[in-house]
Formats: structure tokens, sequence, C-alpha cells
């Protein structure tokens, strides 16, 4: 399995950076498939350098493997829609005009992602039910990323999240990037005034966040447990990752069987990913909130995530009894970039519905 992989992932990498060289040739008209293949097969070092940055978790690499792949992708599609623009009519031979268009939209492209990905915006999520007999409001924020992020960024969203009115708040992991990353780096995190439950997501894990990582802080971590927040909802946190790789997964069945769940109050499930959905489906929880897919962070990448989740962004009904909701994220993981997708702080108002 693992050698048809790379053998795909070398493949598509050939394929792109062929199409990519040897049509900036084309345009800069010196046409040449020996220098094309030349640089392409040079270009495929990138390879074994990004599958070793990710096998052995090597931050600085991973970064600089990530911006290279980003950037030659997004030069891969902008060369492709140009290439069929200028094949036909007036504009066809024109290689001037198409060249000077690539890098324009490329430029734009990046500034603009790079623009947007500093931003964020608070979105409101409407629920009834009938288990609330008063109104609850919760802020979720997910996928920070501190660390690809600054500390002065985590600052800026725990002031917006100062603003809201909530009863509580639930961050569904992704807080860190990077192990260098401290407590004190988000001791903003400090001034909420209102309780905050936690849940890892594979980053926390990847950076290897200590168990006293909230020792300082009134921040309650919810380990495959579930929490009593008042007479109406219960919140129970999801880990699924193997606490030494995160990238192998464990039976969230398994995890919460466990746990005594109270039907006749609201569930609130905290759970990095939107996969392993039918034990919560199975016990009936209200409602799951999750993040993790960054609603793909670039376009075109969210076809590319779409593949993987099912569940790419937004409010979805599973079940008569069960809701989902995917964060698209409040940071970003690789490039400092976000097209088509937003950073945001999501704000929850449950209000009771008539019985």
């Amino acid at each position: 399995m693992t050698f048809f992989l790379v053998l795909m992932v070398l493949v598509l990498f050939f394929t792109v950076h062929f199409t990519v060289v040897n049509r900036l040739y084309y345009l800069l008209r010196e046409r040449s498939l020996k220098k094309s293949l030349y640089w392409t097969f040079a270009s495929l070092l990138s390879v074994p350098l990004l599958l070793v940055s990710f096998a052995f978790e090597i931050a600085p690499l991973n970064a600089v493997c990530l911006y290279y792949t980003t950037f030659i992708f997004l030069l891969f599609f902008i060369t492709l829609f140009y290439m069929l623009v200028f094949s036909i009519g007036y504009l066809k031979g024109r290689k001037k005009l198409e060249l000077s268009l690539v890098f324009l939209t490329l430029f734009l492209y990046v500034s603009y992602g790079m623009v947007n990905a500093n931003r964020f915006v608070v979105k409101e999520v409407h629920l009834e039910s009938a288990k609330v007999h008063s109104p609850v409001t919760f802020v979720q924020l997910t996928d920070t990323h501190i660390g690809s992020k600054s500390p002065a960024y985590f600052d800026k969203l725990m002031e917006e999240v100062n603003t809201l009115e909530k009863d509580f708040v639930v961050i569904t992991g992704d807080l860190i990037d990077m192990p260098h990353i401290q407590f004190n780096d988000l001791k903003a995190l400090n001034t909420i005034s209102v309780p905050v439950f936690f849940v890892m997501g594979n980053h926390d894990v990847m950076a290897r966040m200590s168990p006293d990582f909230f020792k300082a802080s009134r921040v309650m971590v919810l380990n495959n447990e579930k929490a009593v927040f008042n007479e109406d909802l219960d919140i129970t946190g999801i880990n699924f990752y193997d606490p030494d790789n995160a990238f192998e997964t464990r039976k969230v069945e398994d995890l919460i069987n466990h746990i005594d769940l109270d039907n006749s109050k609201f569930n609130l499930a905290l759970n990095h990913e939107p996969i392993q959905l039918q034990p919560v489906i199975d016990r009936e929880m209200d409602l799951q909130v999750s993040g993790h897919t960054h609603s793909g962070q670039i376009f075109p990448f969210n076809y590319v995530v779409k593949l993987r989740y099912d569940y790419l962004y937004g409010l979805f009904k599973l079940s008569e009894h069960t809701q989902l909701y995917v964060s698209s994220g409040a940071g970003v993981w690789g490039p400092n970039m976000r097209v088509g997708s937003k950073n945001e702080i999501v704000l929850f108002k449950i209000k009771p519905k008539n019985r």
C-alpha cells in the first residue's frame, strides 16, 4: 500500500512539474523536451523531502515543502487554465501575454490568500432543542494552529471571543502546531471568564502537547470523558488519536461505550475530525462539533479534501437525533493563505423548542 501511494505521488508530481516547466519553456520561445525533463526530474527531489519531513515530523522542512508544493500546484492549475484560454481564437500564439497573465494571476492569488488568512469572522449557528429549558450559547474555536499562526494572532482571537455573550467555550483541537509553543504563549485563554473545554487534535499530538500544558489555566481537557455543564447539557470529549502517533486512530465506539449518557439532556460531542460518526449517531448525541478540514483552505484544494471527508464544512443533519457542525477553523496549516474559505469563530445559539 505504501509503495503504491509513493508511486502515485511521484507520478502526480512528475505530471505537474513537467506540464508547468514545458509550458514555460514554450512561452519563453525556448521549447526543449530535454530541458523540461531535466528540470522535472530535478524538481522530483521535493517528493522524498516531503515524505521525510512528515515521517520524522521535521517542522521547518514541513513548512518549506508545503509552501513549495502549494505554489507548484497553483502554478499548474493556472498554467492549465491559460493553456485552454490561449488555444482559441485571436489569443492563440500570444505567448508574452499568456506568460504575463500566468505570473500576474499567481501573484494576485497568493497576495489575496495571505491577506485573507489574517482575517476572521464570527459565524452564528442557530439551533432548537426540546431538551434545553433556557437558551444556551457557546463558542467553538478550532484549528488555531499557533506556531503556524503567531501568539499575537491568538490574542486577537481571544479579544473577539471575550466580546461575545456565551455560557462556555469549546476548543476542538489543533490549538498548537509546534513543540516550542507553551501555555505562556496562549495565556490570553485565562481572560475567558466562562468554562473552557478542550479536546486534542492531530497537530496537538504531533507537537507533543504535555498533559500539564493547561496546568496554569482553567481549561478542562476531555479525554474520552463527559463533563456535566448544567441540568440541561452534558459535554463529551472524544480523542481517538494514538498518543504516540497522530496518524493512527482508535475506534470511537470503544472509546465512548463506557460513558453513561443521559439522553434526556442535550448531549454535545467534541471531536477534532468529522469521521467515525456512527457511534455518535447510535448513542443519539444531539450535536457534534468538529474542525480539521479547514473547508479546504485554498481553492481548488477543497476538492481534494472532499475526497477524504464527506462533511467538509457547515451544518449537517446525520439522523433524526444527531447534527454535525464542521468549522473551517480559525487558523491555517502550511502556507499562510486562505482562498475560497474564511477563518471563523463559531457562536452557537440553542433555544428551547416547544415540546
